[in-house]
């Protein structure tokens, strides 16, 4: 193997509708079934981006379907630098955001 660093950049979110009542929909069951799949694939590199944080945005993060509002690509980035510093990665909750 070369000096390459592999680093895995997991799923980000889809705004969802909300769910009725106690009921998994499609898109719940798709993220758990993508988690364990993107667990897997996270164990098998160097580095894993893990972004399943934004699986608990409050829809008003989102500025459509799939993309988001600021400041969440600024905390994506900030995570991404952490990992390509290999600096000890704070878990997202513990910045202290309001994300709900």
């Amino acid at each position: 193997r070369q000096n390459i660093t592999i680093i895995y950049k997991t799923t980000t979110a889809q705004k969802r509708k909300p769910d009725k009542k106690g009921q998994m929909d499609k898109q719940a069951y798709r993220n758990v079934t993508l988690r364990a799949y993107e667990s897997r694939l996270c164990s098998l590199v160097d580095h894993c981006l893990d972004l399943s944080w934004t699986d608990i945005l409050h829809p008003s993060y989102f500025w459509d379907k799939a993309h988001f509002r600021e400041p969440v690509y600024r905390w994506i980035n900030q995570d991404l630098l952490e990992v390509l510093t290999e600096r000890p990665s704070l878990s997202f909750s513990a910045r202290n955001h309001s994300i709900v």
